[in-house]
């Protein structure tokens, strides 16, 4: 069964000193990018971010997020501010750690944090949600996949 932390099996294997079980892993690397490569590129990009800690798939999300926020806003230049609240809602998600109203400001570089700021970082928050809500739908559809596989093998 895959679960959001199979998704660390993408990186790099660390030497051990210890000597391990020595049998076959039920997860394999190969598995575990089966399934990355049923989802959307913006969802995979993101699953390597938050799951796999892997920094460099920031700007593929970062550059996702804006496009959606194009399309939702109409802007055809998104503006500095877009670019700083896109960051924080990612760094917010990614850190698991909340920040004041003060401290948001300075990252969007605006003198006051708004009730319209936090409305435009829950914007941007809702599109990181649909992506998260991407890669669990395509885990659970994996799962149930290779579940009825199983079962189908016994009969």
């Amino acid at each position: 069964m895959l679960t959001l932390e199979s998704f660390k099996l993408l990186n790099p294997k660390i030497n051990r000193f210890s000597a391990g079980t020595g049998g076959t892993p039920d997860i394999t690397f190969q598995e575990v990018s089966d399934v990355l490569a049923q989802m959307s590129p913006p969802a995979a990009a993101y699953a390597r971010l938050r799951y796999a800690n892997q920094e460099r798939y920031a700007r593929p999300v970062l550059y996702y997020m804006r496009c959606m926020l194009l399309r939702e806003t109409g802007d055809p230049i998104l503006k500095d501010y877009w670019q700083y609240m896109t960051w924080l809602a990612l760094h917010l998600i990614v850190a698991e750690n909340g920040l004041t109203n003060r401290t948001k400001a300075k990252v969007v570089h605006v003198r006051w944090w708004t009730k319209n700021n936090e409305r435009d970082l829950q914007q941007c928050l809702y599109i990181v949600d649909q992506l998260d809500f991407e890669i669990r739908a395509e885990l659970k559809a994996w799962n149930e996949r290779l579940s009825i596989g199983e079962s189908g093998s016994f009969a």
